[in-house]
């Protein structure tokens, strides 16, 4: 089961964020509903960016910061640290923060039963960009993900780690015609590289064609999301 967050949060200069943005925890079946949800979020974020807000981002940190340290057990503590790490890993509080990010994701990961697998799937992806070295370790997490909820972004990591550091084409094709086949558009596009690289030029055409052909249907059927987060 995943948690989903709805944050609805308004721009008006002259209202404090904190005072207009409200959060909702519920328990739902699907992972894409609370990437869209979160994305709402990020969104304000960029924008305060942008617009070099550094008062509202700051504003935005400090109601995460407060659902996690209410209760940092509950559904809504939870989906706050999740979107409190995604925000460390991409930047979002001014500037990239690896190791805040991991130990948020570390904390989800061993709450994996209530969280589900998004936690596992951020410190894997957040220890591959820290330390390439370490892609045992995260080919071993994506493989929990892929054991615990059939998560579509490990298979696609997978995939990354086996073609670009392990250099294991056969098994980059198989995980990303895996992540492919359970609705993931990125899969065969993804698969149609290797297929150039491996000068199969003919395969390698047709894939890139049946990746453009089947992603709108893919996106209706399961959202969209990016292939690795």
């Amino acid at each position: 089961m995943a948690l989903i967050i709805k944050v609805v949060a308004r721009t008006q200069a002259q209202v404090p964020l904190q005072n207009v943005m409200r959060a909702q925890v519920m328990v739902g079946k699907t992972l894409d509903k609370f990437e869209l949800s979160e994305k709402k979020l990020v969104d304000h974020l960029n924008l305060a960016r942008r617009n070099k807000s550094a008062e509202s981002v700051a504003e935005v940190r400090q109601a995460l910061d407060s659902f996690i340290n209410q209760d940092p057990e509950s559904s809504i503590g939870l989906a706050a640290r999740f979107m409190r790490a995604r925000a460390f890993e991409d930047g979002t509080f001014g500037e990239v923060q690896t190791d805040a990010a991991l130990d948020d994701f570390i904390y989800l990961s061993e709450r994996s039963a209530k969280f589900g697998s998004e936690g596992i799937i951020g410190y894997a992806r957040v220890l591959l960009r820290k330390d390439s070295n370490r892609s045992n370790d995260v080919i071993s997490l994506c493989r929990e993900a892929v054991a615990l909820d059939n998560n579509r972004c490990a298979m696609m990591i997978m995939g990354f780690v086996y073609e670009n550091i392990m250099g294991n084409f056969s098994k980059a094709k198989y995980w990303y015609l895996r992540a492919w086949r359970n609705g993931m558009p990125w899969g065969m596009r993804f698969y149609a590289e290797i297929k150039l690289k491996e000068r199969s030029l003919t395969l390698g055409v047709l894939a890139h064609c049946l990746a453009t052909v089947t992603s709108p249907f893919m996106v209706l059927w399961r959202g969209c999301r990016f292939p690795f987060k």
